[in-house]
């Protein structure tokens, strides 16, 4: 499972065509272009009724060169604006939507046998996340798209995932037989609020029922530390994972849709 990916280290810029056709909002993503050794940006917004051109145009004046890669996402219900990407190149890697717990009305007795203690990720454990996390990425979307390939989406996502653990951010799993069998990456915010960022199980114990205890344990250990609202991100063909989180309660917002452009 996972969430907001995206490492939020540059402002959003816009770029105006030229004679008033329109606007592209963006941001650059320096984080990615270092691990993709490109250059990557983040289309956000666009104010034009003929988006192809300006986006056409955009990629000249602002010295895209072929390697480069944009992405943008779009609500699933947008149309026109899927079309309008479509039409200027893009091409779809992946829908995703947002699961979402009240912890207040989780039951947690109806789930009881499901809960196990976790155990806090440390220096002697974190070799171990690394390796489950590998096996999580290859359905991850910088995985899914060919022009980034396996290499440069592993080394993205492990320089996240070690960002994430050196900045302090909560890393927990469940054992089995004295090995981490599955962790879940939580980023605790202010007002109660934890996001579910990412999650793995252990490729050799998959499909072992191991996964609603993985679920279930890490709404329980967010339950007694008293988090209010559990929300996080997860692709729309990860079947298994969005029937554990149904079955434990979870609801589900915002579908989106992920297009990637890749500059020849």
């Amino acid at each position: 499972m996972k969430l907001s990916f995206d490492v939020s280290d540059t402002q959003d810029e816009t770029f105006f065509g030229r004679e008033g056709s329109g606007a592209i909002e963006y941001r650059e993503r320096t984080f990615e272009s270092e691990c993709f050794h490109n250059r990557t940006a983040e289309v956000l917004d666009w104010d034009t009724e003929s988006f192809p051109e300006l986006f056409g145009e955009f990629i000249d004046e602002k010295g895209f060169v072929s390697g480069d890669l944009l992405y943008l996402r779009l609500p699933a219900d947008d149309i026109g604006a899927i079309r309008a990407a479509e039409a200027a190149g893009f091409y779809f890697i992946e829908s995703s939507i947002i699961p979402f717990l009240k912890t207040r009305h989780w039951d947690r007795h109806r789930y009881e046998r499901y809960v196990c203690p976790m155990v806090e990720i440390d220096d002697e454990r974190i070799g171990e996340v690394k390796e489950i996390a590998r096996a999580t990425f290859r359905g991850l979307r910088f995985n899914l798209d060919p022009h980034v390939g396996d290499q440069r989406a592993d080394e993205r996502y492990l320089r996240w995932l070690m960002n994430a653990y050196e900045g302090g951010e909560d890393i927990c799993a469940i054992m089995h037989h004295g090995s981490v069998a599955g962790f879940s990456l939580l980023r605790h915010e202010d007002g109660g609020k934890t996001v579910f960022r990412l999650a793995g199980m252990r490729p050799d114990l998959k499909n072992a029922g191991l996964g609603m205890m993985l679920y279930a344990s890490t709404v329980a250990r967010c339950q007694d530390r008293g988090v209010k609202h559990i929300d996080g991100g997860i692709s729309m063909a990860n079947c298994p994972v969005l029937n554990v989180m149904a079955n434990l309660g979870f609801s589900f917002r915002d579908p989106t849709i992920v297009f990637h452009y890749y500059v020849e």
